[in-house]
């Protein structure tokens, strides 16, 4: 388990499988995700290959793109993905608004 204390603390999963990683919690953003990337890159070699989505809040979702632009897939439950597409900009709004910086 990694810890993110960026805005919260808050924390992902990371299992480290025979071929690949696979992170449980992309994280708030783009950069916190890279971070924790960075850390996963110090215990081991192997590609992240996965991000699982548990739901769509910022602090488990925030981080995709990196994810994405890594190669990563994302993995969600059809709800999550459903809820990511109808309400992510006004949950990403009211986090804003709660944690301006």
């Amino acid at each position: 388990m990694a810890e993110d204390r960026a805005y919260y603390k808050e924390n992902s999963v990371v299992y480290i499988g025979h071929r690949h990683v696979t992170v449980v919690g992309a994280t708030w953003t783009p950069e916190t995700a890279r971070q924790l990337a960075d850390r996963i890159s110090r215990i081991t070699d192997k590609p992240i290959r996965e991000v699982i989505n548990p739901n769509y809040h910022p602090d488990r979702a925030g981080g995709n793109a990196y994810w994405r632009a890594i190669g990563a897939a994302i993995v969600a439950t059809q709800q999550t993905a459903d809820a990511m597409q109808s309400g992510w900009q006004e949950v990403v709004d009211f986090t804003r608004q709660s944690i301006p910086d």
